[in-house]
Protein backbone atom coordinates (compact mmCIF):
# COMPACT_ATOMS: atom_id res chain seq x y z
CA UNK A 1 0.00 0.00 0.00
CA UNK A 2 1.32 3.52 -0.63
CA UNK A 3 2.05 6.11 1.51
CA UNK A 4 -0.91 8.29 0.07
CA UNK A 5 -3.45 5.02 0.67
CA UNK A 6 -2.36 4.60 3.91
CA UNK A 7 -2.56 8.20 5.19
CA UNK A 8 -6.34 8.63 3.72
CA UNK A 9 -7.30 5.25 5.51
CA UNK A 10 -6.01 6.43 8.73
CA UNK A 11 -7.87 10.01 8.32
CA UNK A 12 -10.98 8.04 7.30
CA UNK A 13 -10.75 5.32 9.96
CA UNK A 14 -10.17 8.18 12.95
CA UNK A 15 -12.91 10.53 11.59
CA UNK A 16 -11.16 13.07 10.21
CA UNK A 17 -11.87 14.48 6.51
CA UNK A 18 -9.29 15.89 4.32
CA UNK A 19 -10.72 19.11 3.02
CA UNK A 20 -9.15 21.99 1.22
CA UNK A 21 -7.08 24.73 2.22
CA UNK A 22 -8.06 28.18 1.47
CA UNK A 23 -5.58 30.48 1.53
CA UNK A 24 -7.74 33.60 2.25
CA UNK A 25 -10.30 32.49 4.42
CA UNK A 26 -12.61 34.58 6.45
CA UNK A 27 -15.51 33.11 8.33
CA UNK A 28 -18.54 35.54 8.43
CA UNK A 29 -21.31 32.52 9.40
CA UNK A 30 -22.62 32.57 13.10
CA UNK A 31 -22.31 29.07 14.46
CA UNK A 32 -23.73 27.19 17.39
CA UNK A 33 -22.26 24.42 18.59
CA UNK A 34 -22.30 22.58 22.22
CA UNK A 35 -20.17 23.11 25.15
CA UNK A 36 -19.07 19.89 26.78
CA UNK A 37 -20.97 20.82 29.41
CA UNK A 38 -23.97 20.45 27.27
CA UNK A 39 -24.60 24.04 26.69
CA UNK A 40 -24.98 26.32 23.66
CA UNK A 41 -22.17 28.36 22.50
CA UNK A 42 -22.87 30.62 20.05
CA UNK A 43 -19.72 31.93 17.86
CA UNK A 44 -20.57 34.77 16.00
CA UNK A 45 -17.35 35.70 13.74
CA UNK A 46 -18.81 39.22 12.38
CA UNK A 47 -17.27 41.23 15.54
CA UNK A 48 -14.93 39.25 17.74
CA UNK A 49 -13.97 41.20 20.89
CA UNK A 50 -10.53 39.56 20.83
CA UNK A 51 -8.33 37.39 18.05
CA UNK A 52 -9.40 33.83 18.44
CA UNK A 53 -7.28 30.43 19.16
CA UNK A 54 -9.19 27.71 18.56
CA UNK A 55 -7.72 23.79 19.76
CA UNK A 56 -9.21 21.63 17.58
CA UNK A 57 -8.47 18.38 19.20
CA UNK A 58 -9.66 14.57 19.93
CA UNK A 59 -9.26 12.27 23.04
CA UNK A 60 -7.49 9.65 21.87
CA UNK A 61 -4.94 11.64 19.82
CA UNK A 62 -1.35 11.80 21.74
CA UNK A 63 -0.09 15.01 20.04
CA UNK A 64 -3.44 16.21 21.31
CA UNK A 65 -2.83 14.97 25.05
CA UNK A 66 1.10 16.06 24.32
CA UNK A 67 0.46 19.53 23.61
CA UNK A 68 -1.91 20.25 26.31
CA UNK A 69 -0.02 21.66 28.59
CA UNK A 70 1.85 23.77 26.69
CA UNK A 71 -0.76 25.29 25.17
CA UNK A 72 -2.27 25.83 28.50
CA UNK A 73 1.10 27.91 29.59
CA UNK A 74 0.42 29.81 26.42
CA UNK A 75 -3.14 30.52 27.11
CA UNK A 76 -2.21 31.77 30.32
CA UNK A 77 0.84 33.65 29.63
CA UNK A 78 -1.93 35.39 27.10
CA UNK A 79 -3.36 36.68 30.18
CA UNK A 80 -6.33 37.30 28.15
CA UNK A 81 -5.43 39.00 25.09
CA UNK A 82 -7.10 36.28 22.73
CA UNK A 83 -9.68 34.25 23.93
CA UNK A 84 -9.20 30.54 22.97
CA UNK A 85 -11.89 27.56 22.71
CA UNK A 86 -11.18 24.08 21.99
CA UNK A 87 -13.02 22.13 19.75
CA UNK A 88 -13.28 18.33 20.45
CA UNK A 89 -13.88 16.12 17.29
CA UNK A 90 -14.49 13.05 19.77
CA UNK A 91 -17.52 11.14 18.11
CA UNK A 92 -18.73 10.38 22.22
CA UNK A 93 -19.03 13.85 24.28
CA UNK A 94 -18.25 11.86 27.14
CA UNK A 95 -14.75 10.62 25.28
CA UNK A 96 -13.86 13.97 25.33
CA UNK A 97 -15.13 14.69 28.93
CA UNK A 98 -12.89 12.19 30.12
CA UNK A 99 -9.63 14.41 28.42
CA UNK A 100 -10.85 17.64 29.68
CA UNK A 101 -11.12 15.76 33.22
CA UNK A 102 -8.03 13.91 33.34
CA UNK A 103 -5.50 17.01 31.56
CA UNK A 104 -7.54 20.52 32.40
CA UNK A 105 -6.77 22.28 29.59
CA UNK A 106 -6.59 25.86 30.30
CA UNK A 107 -9.64 26.32 27.65
CA UNK A 108 -13.26 25.74 27.59
CA UNK A 109 -13.95 23.44 24.59
CA UNK A 110 -16.99 22.24 22.24
CA UNK A 111 -17.85 19.41 20.76
CA UNK A 112 -17.95 18.92 16.84
CA UNK A 113 -18.45 15.10 16.10
CA UNK A 114 -19.80 15.87 12.62
CA UNK A 115 -17.06 17.78 11.66
CA UNK A 116 -18.75 20.71 10.58
CA UNK A 117 -17.25 23.62 11.81
CA UNK A 118 -14.01 22.03 11.63
CA UNK A 119 -14.82 21.89 7.55
CA UNK A 120 -15.53 25.49 7.96
CA UNK A 121 -11.61 26.19 9.35
CA UNK A 122 -10.43 24.38 6.17
CA UNK A 123 -9.49 21.88 9.24
CA UNK A 124 -8.86 17.96 8.01
CA UNK A 125 -7.49 16.88 11.63
CA UNK A 126 -6.33 17.20 14.78
CA UNK A 127 -4.65 18.30 16.44
CA UNK A 128 -4.63 22.01 14.56
CA UNK A 129 -4.45 25.30 15.82
CA UNK A 130 -6.16 28.27 14.40
CA UNK A 131 -6.21 31.75 14.64
CA UNK A 132 -8.63 33.95 13.83
CA UNK A 133 -8.62 37.58 14.11
CA UNK A 134 -11.13 40.08 15.28
CA UNK A 135 -12.85 40.45 11.88
CA UNK A 136 -13.38 37.03 11.34
CA UNK A 137 -9.87 36.49 8.98
CA UNK A 138 -8.11 33.02 9.76
CA UNK A 139 -4.41 34.75 9.85
CA UNK A 140 -2.55 31.13 11.02
CA UNK A 141 -3.46 27.40 10.90
CA UNK A 142 -0.67 24.90 11.95
CA UNK A 143 -1.08 21.40 12.68
CA UNK A 144 1.40 21.83 16.04
CA UNK A 145 1.80 24.54 18.58
CA UNK A 146 5.10 25.77 18.20
CA UNK A 147 7.03 29.64 18.02
CA UNK A 148 5.08 30.21 14.81
CA UNK A 149 1.77 29.98 16.75
CA UNK A 150 2.89 32.19 19.16
CA UNK A 151 4.17 34.52 16.88
CA UNK A 152 0.90 34.26 15.03
CA UNK A 153 -1.34 35.06 18.11
CA UNK A 154 1.23 38.53 18.97
CA UNK A 155 0.40 39.73 15.31
CA UNK A 156 -2.96 39.32 16.09
CA UNK A 157 -3.81 41.06 19.17
CA UNK A 158 -1.30 43.72 17.52
CA UNK A 159 -3.73 44.45 14.86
Amino acid sequence: MNYLALLLSFALLSGCRATAVDDDLTLTESYSLTHLTGETVALDFDALPRPLLLVVWQSWCGQCRDECPAVSQLVRTGDGAWDTLGVSVDKRASDAREFVDELHPAYDSVHDPDLAFCDALAVGAAPAFVVVDRSGRVTHRSETADAALARALREAVAR
